[in-house]
């Protein structure tokens, strides 16, 4: 199998691990933001610490300052994320959190130096002109949750881009490994300061659930990243909002109003746009 054609591949499953990661936040919603970051670390943190042990393996940074700057990203897009899953329709937080990859366009032009073309500039704006639609800026304490969705899309955005440049220096276990052990430690302060709220049983499985799929999610984006460019594979991981919107709709009856769904459209489309250009670039 081509290196492309595994990057399609893995980021599609990946995404499908987001939507089961946001719909099982959104089962724990009543857990504060912090705790539920914290079990997205542990879990992590757990079993690539047992498999390094089986296999015999270090996990070990070799780029210590770019796996913390990632890390730190990745956590701040993690807690503005969660926070508007849990304020929000679960469909509006996915499809905003999903502007990242035009982020990751504007800050590979920025940092890697990659080159932005008209058309990328075309996509972004037609991209966050639905994010618009979506946030509804109206000037209430509404907007939010919603203002926090396209923060989060920002941090995740500038995150995966730090995830392109670690490609070279770290497997996806230690970059994985390590925004583990960044989202413990983040959270311990919150806990220490406002404690700890102990779930009954039941509620433990979807908090579990938070840090397997968040892991296998991640794990699998960080590998499709690692076979391809961000701007030729990013359009796949649309799958998410399909996968979220049919979620949303199952299970909590929340069906997305006209002005959503023409922004979800228009951001659909854009990452098409974008994805149709570099596909036809890349033929001629």
């Amino acid at each position: 199998m081509k290196n492309q054609n595994k990057a399609v591949f893995l980021i599609i499953i990946s995404s499908l691990f987001f939507a089961l990661m946001a719909l099982s936040v959104k089962f724990a919603g009543s857990y504060p933001v912090y705790q539920m970051v914290f079990y997205r670390g542990l879990v992590a943190v757990v079993l690539y610490g047992m498999y390094a042990k089986f296999k015999g393996i270090s996990l070990k940074p070799n780029n210590l300052k770019y796996n913390l700057l990632r890390s730190f990203l990745g956590t701040l897009g993690v807690f503005l994320y969660y926070y508007a899953i849990g304020n929000m329709n679960l469909a509006n937080a996915v499809i905003l959190n999903k502007l990242s990859p035009f982020f990751v366009i504007i800050f590979s032009a920025i940092f890697l130096h990659e080159k932005i073309s008209s058309h990328q500039i075309t996509a972004i704006i037609i991209a966050l002109s639905g994010a618009a639609l979506i946030i509804k800026p109206v000037g209430s304490f509404e907007i939010l949750p919603s203002i926090f969705g396209f923060a989060s899309a920002i941090a995740a955005g500038s995150a995966y881009v730090v995830v392109r440049y670690l490609r070279d220096y770290d497997s996806p276990e230690t970059i994985v490994f390590i925004f583990g052990l960044f989202n413990i430690v983040s959270s311990v302060p919150f806990l220490i300061i406002y404690g700890y709220e102990t779930p009954p049983t039941i509620d433990y499985l979807p908090l579990f659930a938070i840090g397997l799929t968040a892991m296998a999610a991640q794990t699998l984006m960080t590998y499709a990243y690692k076979y391809a460019s961000a701007s030729k594979i990013s359009i796949y991981s649309y799958g998410n909002i399909v996968f979220s919107i049919i979620f949303s709709i199952l299970f909590f009856k929340e069906i997305p109003d006209y002005l959503s769904i023409v922004g979800a459209l228009l951001i659909i489309s854009a990452a098409y746009l974008n994805y149709f250009k570099n596909k036809k670039r890349d033929i001629i």
